[in-house]
């Protein structure tokens, strides 16, 4: 090993440098929302997110879920904050534990709930 060479585990994909900080955010959303086993896609129109366990209202959405975005909230002063597809704040883009629990909130059927407790 040398010392004047980075480690492998030390290197930045370049991918993942060229991210925005909004991507970044998103990416961050995606990795926590899936260990809680959601379903979750980043796509052009932002993260989609998806319950495969809770049944959606009609046949074109078979399952609960919503489309995640971070952009940058003038009310708070130009800060990052994810919002829902109805362009709602969920939480500031820092507070990745904030923003999951609004989504195990809103994509969690309340009888769902119930049964667990």
């Amino acid at each position: 090993m040398s010392f004047d060479r980075p480690c492998e585990s030390d290197a930045v994909p370049d991918a993942l440098s060229r991210l925005s900080a909004s991507e970044s955010r998103l990416v961050a959303l995606t990795t926590h929302l899936h260990a809680q086993g959601f379903d979750v896609k980043l796509t052009n129109n932002g993260l989609r997110v998806r319950n495969p366990n809770a049944p959606g209202c009609c046949d074109d959405s078979p399952v609960l879920s919503d489309v995640i975005n971070c952009r940058r909230r003038t009310e708070d002063g130009g800060r990052l904050w994810f919002f829902n597809s109805a362009r709602e704040p969920i939480a500031e883009a820092d507070r990745i534990e904030d923003a999951v629990m609004w989504v195990k909130g809103r994509l969690t059927p309340r009888d769902a709930a119930e049964v667990r407790d």
